[in-house]
Parts: structure tokens; sequence; C-alpha cells
């Protein structure tokens, strides 16, 4: 009994880590386009409100990814 409550919890170990790694894949394509995006608003005069704007957009798109990959 207490044999297989074991590798439950390893197997279970083991899908966190491959969340995790998918998160960070996610992740790495977000920071990819705030580089973009900064570096499109760079020429901007409005640059604060438009980075602040676009800021809270990917925000959001980071809360919906970890979301949807915890589910």
């Amino acid at each position: 009994m207490r044999k297989g409550k074991r590798k439950a919890q390893i197997i279970q170990e083991e899908k966190e880590e491959r969340c995790f790694i998918v998160r960070i894949s996610h992740i790495d394509i977000i920071i990819g386009f705030i580089i973009f995006v900064f570096f499109h608003y760079s020429n901007c005069l409005l640059i604060t409100r438009a980075v602040n704007y676009d800021l809270r957009i990917i925000g959001t798109v980071i809360l919906f990814t970890i979301f949807n990959v915890s589910k």
C-alpha cells in the first residue's frame, strides 16, 4: 500500500515538472513579445502610456497562459 502511494507521488512530481517546462516556454514567448513592443514604441513620444497599456495586456496574457497550463 505504502509503496503504491510513493509511486503515485513520483508520477505527480513528474507531471508538475512538465507543466513548469511548458510555462517557461510560454514566458519566453511573452518576454520576446515585450521586447518587440518596447522597440516598437521606443520611437513613440507617448512611450510611457503605450508601454503601460501593453504591460497590462501582457499581464492578462501571462495569467491566462498559466491558468490554461495548470488546468
